[in-house]
């Protein structure tokens, strides 16, 4: 019975680190979709201006 627990604890450390790692993941995505977005913004802005 005990050794279910300390399973029970490793997946449970083993979910909060694969949760923590898919949130840096997350946010890693989310900031180069805006830097793209800045940059192509800026290209389109300097092009519109420049013509």
């Amino acid at each position: 019975m005990k050794h279910d627990r300390i399973q029970a604890d490793i997946w449970a450390k083993e979910d909060r680190a694969d949760a923590a790692a898919r949130q840096r993941l997350d946010r890693a995505m989310m900031l180069l979709s805006i830097a793209i977005v800045l940059y192509w913004g800026g290209q389109i802005i300097r092009w519109a201006v420049s013509a």
